[in-house]
């Protein structure tokens, strides 16, 4: 991030897809899932599946994957290979699945089953059922989300609830306005919801997520049963009670940590400066890793566990700190949160889309968001997964949904200075100092802790020139929270900088590779374009001319600015002769219809434009 390659890099980096396509590879003729309810600790979940796999990238499709928890059963499993008049090729049961219990987590009560239905032919057609069944409570029943994969085209998909006429439950269709058919019989009330015709998710970059337009649809139970702790779901605040009293068990430090804890903080006299404390003591001693096993999956393990242990998962050491900070009295807030997920449904207790837990601190200067997982991050910097994105807060009690602090695209700045000295033998030296805050800060972070070797590769990756030498390399990294700052500076020597033709010698504007493409197939898009993050890169260049040339000619000032965003490219000579180039280029968050492609396309070329330009010099 320190060219206009590193436009390119925070523009893709921010704002790029996370959810890209390929064109048409299966097509989903059928997925029916059925969700049979029986009471508070019984469940049943059974599916039925037709995929058409087309060509070898839909095989990505044509794989059952499972991953089952200990309180939950594979009862029953079917599969076939068929071709498309009808005729099975192979069958497979429940003695063909694979099994693993391999997890990237300590521990885990998850046990994988798995089956590929590859053929050597295509188009063919798999078909598979299966049954899943639950016995001592649940939490969250699964979501329907029947699109697969971005190159799969969806014919038909039916999500069905069964459930006692006295079993109550709030449900919610997201992306998608679909009212439900409901029976009724004996007792027992059947509601289906049904989807259909939805295409294959559109190629190109900066593509709107998946939350934004895919159809999903989601139930929570009024009351629920999990491992024997009952609760409800039938207002985001009693969710939160649950939950609350589920976290406080959890609550007790033990005396020799208290002790630590008062010795570190006692003699500080600042809130904020105890809270650093107490944060730089969990880097340094404790690990991240995950734990989910029985409810351990929603409380967190006990401080003297983790104490002892000097390891956790996200939950208990977003608790250990929590309890920390109370024995110094200050009051902390736990906070689940989704990583991938931005948005939560207000007013709707779904946790089935969270996936991480980190820590609130109340201050009347700020609040600090706190991710106790990193060993590495400053205290109270935000990172890509959770700027922006809701949160569910527990505080006093209960719980509420708030939206965690985003950068603006003032805030994620990258700002370079380079000064390029012209020499008499075609060669130059450069020296580069750059700046990066907001979410570009974490883009540029891992630079810190790569080594000499590692570096130069990194930066002779980035330099125009691949034969420069760099000496007098260094980073430094300002800790102050979500404003933290990361510098870079170097020394880059450069032969043959300046390519000659007789007297006079051109020299890029800029030493860098510029590699910024946005891909964005016209006639084959339908998503809209979609900025998450917007940023701002700013480049100020010094070029140094020798006494032995002038300036012939150089380019003139330009800007452009439109929806999408902004550059500009200023040009002038100083009182010794010299060049003096400042560039400014600003993406803005937001969204853009299909229709206003060629607003990106201006921005992208004047980017690319002002890249390519030349300075010419003549001997004097």
């Amino acid at each position: 991030m320190m060219s206009v390659k590193r436009i390119a890099a925070a523009v893709i980096m921010l704002a790029a897809s996370v959810f890209c396509a390929h064109s048409q590879d299966s097509i989903v003729s059928k997925d029916s899932l059925v969700i049979t309810v029986s009471g508070l600790s019984r469940m049943s979940i059974c599916e039925d599946v037709s995929i058409m796999i087309l060509n070898k990238e839909g095989l990505q499709d044509a794989a059952f994957l499972m991953s089952i928890p200990s309180d939950r059963t594979l009862k029953s499993f079917s599969g076939k290979i068929s071709d498309l008049s009808g005729k099975v090729i192979r069958k497979y049961g429940m003695k063909d699945l694979a099994s693993t219990e391999y997890s990237e987590g300590l521990a885990d009560d998850y046990t994988t089953k798995y089956l590929d239905f590859k053929y050597g032919s295509f188009p063919y057609v798999v078909t598979w059922t299966c049954e899943v069944t639950c016995s001592d409570g649940f939490l969250t029943p699964p979501v329907f989300a029947p699109l697969r994969s971005s190159g799969q085209r969806l014919s038909r998909a039916s999500y069905t609830l069964v459930t006692p006429q006295e079993y109550g439950y709030s449900w919610k269709c997201l992306n998608c306005d679909i009212t439900p058919t409901v029976t009724e019989d004996k007792g027992i009330v059947s509601s289906k919801w049904v989807i259909s015709g939805l295409e294959p998710v559109s190629n190109g970059d900066l593509m709107p997520k998946g939350e934004d337009f895919v159809p999903v649809i989601c139930f929570s139970p009024d009351s629920f049963l999990w491992f024997r702790r009952e609760g409800s779901m039938k207002t985001v605040d009693d969710y939160g009670r649950w939950k609350w009293n589920l976290i406080e068990e959890s609550s007790q430090i033990p005396a020799e940590l208290a002790a630590k804890v008062h010795e570190m903080t006692d003699n500080l006299a600042g809130r904020r400066e105890k809270v650093h404390a107490l944060y730089d003591y969990m880097q340094k001693n404790y690990r991240y890793v995950s734990i989910q096993l029985g409810i351990g999956g929603q409380k967190p393990m006990a401080p003297e566990q983790v104490y002892r242990n000097k390891f956790g998962d996200c939950k208990a050491l977003s608790n250990l700190m929590k309890t920390m900070l109370r024995e110094i009295g200050i009051e902390s807030c736990y906070v689940e949160i989704s990583t991938e997920r931005r948005s939560q449904i207000r007013d709707f207790a779904y946790p089935g889309f969270l996936n991480h837990a980190i820590l609130k601190v109340p201050d009347p200067e700020g609040d600090m968001w706190i991710e106790c997982t990193s060993s590495t991050l400053p205290m109270g910097y935000i990172h890509k997964g959770l700027a922006g994105h809701d949160a569910f807060v527990y505080q006093d009690g209960t719980m509420h949904i708030e939206t965690v602090p985003d950068y603006s695209e003032s805030h994620n700045l990258s700002t370079c200075t380079t000064e390029v000295r012209i020499l008499g033998d075609n060669s130059a030296v450069i020296t580069v100092e750059e700046r990066t805050l907001g979410l570009p800060f974490e883009g540029m972070f891992p630079f810190k802790s790569i080594d000499m070797d590692q570096r130069k590769d990194y930066l002779r990756n980035d330099i125009g020139f691949p034969a420069a030498t760099f000496s007098d390399i260094s980073c430094n990294v300002e800790d102050n929270g979500a404003n933290s700052v990361m510098s870079v500076s170097y020394r880059a020597e450069i032969p043959k900088y300046t390519s000659k033709s007789g007297s006079r010698a051109l020299i890029p504007l800029y030493p860098f590779r510029n590699q910024l493409s946005i891909d964005a197939p016209e006639g084959s898009r339908r998503e809209p374009f979609r900025v998450y993050h917007g940023n701002t890169r700013i480049d100020d260049v010094l070029i140094l001319i020798p006494d032995s040339m002038s300036v012939e000619s150089y380019p003139e000032s330009m800007s452009i600015e439109n929806a999408f965003g902004r550059h500009s490219m200023k040009t002038e000579r100083d009182e010794d002769g010299n060049l003096r180039i400042h560039v400014e280029t600003v993406i803005h968050e937001g969204i853009l219809p299909v229709k206003d492609y060629g607003l990106i396309k201006d921005i992208i070329r004047s980017i690319d434009r002002t890249a390519k330009m030349k300075i010419s010099l003549i001997q004097r």
